[in-house]
């Protein structure tokens, strides 16, 4: 094994201990969204009061990412790729080393910042429009999200669709999870009891499925695992292509959009350095429902705010953006965990015929 696979190696065994949507999920997600369901309905405003898992030593790792972005930056050419998700690695490392604590946000503003102002801004217009549509709930055809007895539940739906596909993925339901559905290596999780509608289920099983699951598929088949491992920015840049998927077949409805508006306006809300009931009472202004402004507002205040939703539009925008200028960067983009950035420098690496790029190909 060559030292271009030892890091990458490295890279998917750090990734899988630093673990940061795991390690900011609260212990006790669904008793505290119970409880604070209650007491906002009875009209006394609270704060969230989560517990999480103890934190796990990292004896050495911060240090290792470090000699990794060193050593890549004396490589060059695909190394760099490598030390760049080293560095991204090494935020989210400290995300998780504060997690319950107030100093989490410096930490995760670094790393979930959005990379330009147009980007920002385009986020910004499209999350104060939509939450202005007010559009009406979706009517007819509602399901549990994890109910095995109806053929159309989420739960059914998926474990359809990877077995028709022969994807090695399985479907397990999980209990406290900020989204609807989310995906891990080999599975895709979904919360239990989420009423949704039969447009809620085909969108989520494409967002799932096709924005994230076959990524990972395809870049299992790949020599580099950079592909596997991703990029900097890939997560971010894949949930922006995956929304793009999602208005290509006509699923990012009105109530979809009102949704990712309130998201987006919690995040911002979040850096503002907005408590937990002034996001709720932001969100409530703008006509969410009290019940889902709740759960939004949760979602972005977890581990102490994180407040990822900050790159979902952004990168909606960014990814739009770049594959309408260049139709090509597409089938680079999606054939792993990678952004627009990492595509791009992968397919001239590639693509170049140089002695030195076939044998960072063949890493």
């Amino acid at each position: 094994m060559d030292a271009l696979a030892r890091a990458g190696l490295f890279l998917r065994e750090a990734e899988s201990r630093i673990a940061i949507l795991d390690r900011t999920r609260p212990t006790n997600a669904v008793a505290e969204a119970a409880r604070l369901l209650a007491e906002w309905n009875a009209d006394r405003p609270a704060e969230p009061r989560w517990s999480y898992g103890p934190v796990p030593r990292f004896d050495g790792l911060a240090s290792a990412l470090a000699q990794l972005q060193a050593r890549a930056d004396r490589e060059g050419g695909v190394w760099e790729l490598y030390g760049a998700r080293a560095e991204e690695l090494g935020c989210e490392l400290q995300v998780v080393s504060a997690v319950g604590e107030s100093r989490l946000q410096s930490f995760a503003a670094r790393r979930y910042s959005p990379r330009c102002p147009a980007s920002a801004a385009a986020a910004k217009s499209w999350a104060m429009d939509w939450t202005a549509e007010r559009p009406a709930p979706h009517s007819g055809g509602a399901t549990i999200s994890d109910d095995l007895t109806e053929p159309l539940s989420l739960v059914n739906r998926l474990s359809a669709e990877i077995g028709e596909r022969r994807l090695p993925y399985r479907v397990v339901v999980r209990p406290g999870l900020a989204s609807v559905a989310a995906v891990g290596e080999g599975v895709i999780f979904i919360k239990p009891g989420v009423r949704l509608s039969r447009l809620d289920v085909r969108r989520t099983v494409l967002h799932e499925v096709d924005g994230h699951v076959m990524r990972r598929v395809r870049a299992a088949r790949e020599k580099l695992l950079i592909f596997s491992v991703g990029s900097r920015y890939g997560g971010d840049d894949e949930e922006g292509h995956a929304l793009l998927l999602e208005r290509r077949c006509d699923v990012l409805d009105a109530v979809r959009r009102f949704e990712l508006g309130l998201r987006h306006l919690a995040a911002l809300a979040v850096r503002g350095g907005a408590t937990f009931v002034e996001t709720v009472r932001l969100l409530t202004r703008r006509d969410a429902p009290l019940e889902s402004a709740l759960r939004v507002a949760q979602r972005a205040h977890r581990g102490g705010g994180l407040a990822r939703e900050q790159v979902y539009l952004p990168a909606f925008f960014r990814v739009g953006r770049a594959i309408g200028v260049d139709t090509g960067l597409e089938s680079w983009l999606t054939r792993g965990r990678l952004s627009v950035e990492a595509a791009g420098a992968l397919r001239t690496l590639l693509q170049d015929k140089s002695p030195a790029s076939r044998v960072a190909s063949a890493g």
